[in-house]
């Protein structure tokens, strides 16, 4: 019901959910008010029509659907399995549920050599993504993988290596042709967020959808707040607005059910992978939502960066310390050193 509700505008999709269960309630009075001809054999009769009804209002919604216009060809480019869950886990349910295409790319293998943590955990986390996205209709067959290593991922590619990053995702791009592209914002709270970030804007700029699709960010957490955008004052960019996407209840749990998936990633020690993997216990699962979960998906255009610089006011953030200990200096100097060598050659 919710699925082709979904594939309407208000107030049209509860007009058609009435109609649906008037005309189901109708048959159901026929058949109770002629009980003593109500046979065995004519339950399944019942059952099919009941059936059917709602089967042709849920295709007439994905049809109407697609005759407006209004199907779409989503991609979402993240650093990690779980980013798209908790940063825009929101849009993935809204769009898989009205029958939009989405994919999306991982750019790294979720398994950072730093941390020493073994194969198995790696392959664990591509498991966990698996789940979230079986949730909403979705396998990974929707997912293209990149497979760089997790965590300062820029320090390992230096300038070629993410020259040739932004080639295979314009590649990826160009073949998709999708109609809005979602990424981390370029936030300064996670090295590999901005890094995403930079090589989306590289390679959506060079692609043949430039122009026509829409190029958004997404807030997940920076020197401030986490779950929140830099604040106004704070943000250098401040003239791009946030939007919040709105999302029903029922979407709002989905998103939930999404970020639960993700057992690993428990930050306070309360899940375990045997007992909490694939069906977390409630205090697990409590436990990755309380953390995770920051209600609607917060996002707006990306702007045009200076990736020379921080994204705060005054370049204020520059000299924060980032998760695994790397100074932002680091991603400094290799954006500088691609940009003299790939872009003022250009020139």
């Amino acid at each position: 019901l919710l699925g082709y509700i979904d594939s309407f505008p208000e107030p049209d999709s509860w007009f058609l959910a009435i109609l649906t269960t008037t005309l189901i309630y109708v048959i159901v009075e026929r058949y109770y008010l002629k009980a003593k001809k109500l046979k065995g054999s004519k339950v399944h009769i019942f059952l099919l029509i009941s059936i059917a009804i709602v089967s042709f209002i849920f295709l007439l919604g994905f049809a109407a659907n697609s005759l407006a216009g209004s199907y779409k060809k989503i991609l979402i480019v993240v650093a990690h399995p779980d980013d798209e869950s908790i940063g825009i886990g929101g849009l993935i349910v809204k769009n898989a549920l009205i029958g939009n295409e989405v994919r999306i790319v991982m750019v790294t293998d979720g398994n950072p050599d730093e941390f020493k943590l073994g194969e198995e955990y790696g392959k664990q986390r591509i498991k966990e993504l698996d789940l979230a996205l079986k949730k909403v209709g979705l396998s990974l067959s929707n997912v293209y993988f990149l497979g760089y290593d997790d965590l300062n991922f820029i320090v390992d590619l230096k300038a070629d290596g993410l020259k040739k990053a932004i080639e295979k995702l314009k590649k990826i791009i160009d073949s998709y042709k999708p109609d809005e592209i979602y990424t981390h914002a370029y936030e300064h709270g996670h090295i590999d967020h901005d890094t995403v970030n930079f090589i989306v804007r590289k390679a959506y700029e060079s692609s043949i959808v430039k122009g026509k699709a829409k190029l958004y960010e997404f807030s997940e957490y920076n020197p401030f707040y986490y779950g929140k955008p830099i604040p106004p004052e704070k943000d250098a960019y401040s003239s791009y607005k946030w939007k919040k996407l709105k999302l029903s209840k029922f979407e709002l749990k989905l998103k939930k059910e999404l970020i639960s998936s993700f057992v690993s990633q428990d930050q306070k020690g309360v899940c375990n992978l045997s007992l909490d993997f694939p069906k977390p216990r409630e205090i697990c699962k409590k436990a990755l939502i309380d953390f995770f979960f920051h209600g609607e998906d917060t996002y707006r255009e990306m702007p045009s960066y200076d990736y020379t610089r921080s994204p705060c006011v005054n370049d204020s953030c520059r000299y924060n310390k980032v998760v695994g200990g790397v100074n932002w200096s680091i991603f400094y100097e290799i954006i500088k050193d691609y940009e003299e060598k790939y872009e003022k050659q250009n020139h």
